[in-house]
């Protein structure tokens, strides 16, 4: 029972971990992509080896 139990917990972590990889790389894509869209709103509009990273 303990063994069928820790392969469980053990699934669902690694699930999390993946639901989590996601949504930090989607968080990371947004504000990368929110810089851009600022830019676009204010009518700046770097080339992209002047835009500060």
């Amino acid at each position: 029972m303990q063994l069928v139990f820790g392969k469980i917990i053990k699934i669902i972590e690694k699930d999390c971990q993946d639901k989590f990889d996601n949504i930090l790389m989607t968080l990371i894509f947004r504000l990368s992509n929110a810089r851009e869209t600022v830019d676009i709103v204010t009518g700046v509009n770097r080339p992209p080896s002047t835009a500060r990273p």
